[in-house]
């Protein structure tokens, strides 16, 4: 009786799964978006969105920081304790509130940081490389790893590399529910991850818990890896909510 109650109530109003999908589906179809805009520009170009959402981020806490500096100027101009402990109270106060503020800006980056990366995990399963111009940190990854090569001021990246001695071949382009994954820890939330092969596998990713002093993007970037990883067939699960 019970079972045929909550079914009838599933049926009725949904389960919290479905609801928190359709809450996130609006961000997917934003990544969509900004996905369609990145088809022609160049390696380079794609590339250097990283560098522009860093600064964008930036931009849009450097308020705070400036405050924060000048707050801890003046603790550490002053002898007295009392003004000392209110001036570092201060600054923790305001570091909260860069932290809200840091959880803006990273949401409003999210689909074009998203839109970039489901871009080079086209790039590298329709080409099966991608070639940009070669600077210091490409020299140094092509010196330890084969996947990377240099030929004058290029430098090529293969789409299959070695990881624990086993070979993996980017192949795949991200799907809607890789997308939702992605976003869901960005923000913090608990997953349970149902693999294909009925293999149960957990993990728990609370990255908005993290202190964003110095590490704003901290978010994205374990997203990010998390959907380069799918992208290169390492992870292939659908998604439940525990």
């Amino acid at each position: 009786m019970l079972g045929f109650i909550d079914k009838t109530i599933k049926a009725l109003f949904g389960n919290k799964h479905e609801k928190d999908v359709k809450l996130l589906l609006p961000l997917v179809e934003q990544i969509k978006v900004e996905y369609a805009k990145l088809k022609d520009i160049s390696n380079d170009a794609l590339r250097a969105k990283t560098t522009e959402f860093k600064t964008r981020i930036a931009d849009y806490v450097s308020e705070y920081d400036k405050q924060i500096a000048a707050l801890r100027e003046q603790a550490a101009g002053t002898a007295d304790v009392e003004e000392k402990d209110r001036l570092f109270n201060e600054v923790d106060k305001l570091i909260k509130e860069k932290d809200t503020h840091l959880e803006t800006a990273l949401m409003e980056v999210l689909p074009e940081a998203f839109a970039v990366v489901k871009e080079t995990a086209r790039r590298f399963t329709e080409v099966g490389s991608l070639t940009v111009t070669a600077n210091e940190i490409d020299r140094n990854i092509a010196a330890k790893h084969k996947h990377v090569t240099i030929e004058g001021d290029q430098a090529t990246y293969a789409n299959r590399w070695l990881a624990a001695g086993t070979e993996v071949v980017w192949n795949m382009v991200h799907y809607d529910v890789q997308l939702i994954g992605g976003i869901v820890l960005h923000q913090g939330k608990s997953l349970r991850w149902r693999q294909v092969r009925e293999r149960p596998w957990w993990r728990h990713c609370r990255p908005t818990s993290m202190h964003w002093q110095d590490k704003a993007c901290i978010s994205l970037r374990l997203t990010i890896t998390y959907l380069l990883e799918i992208a290169s067939g390492m992870r292939h699960f659908s998604i439940s909510w525990a």
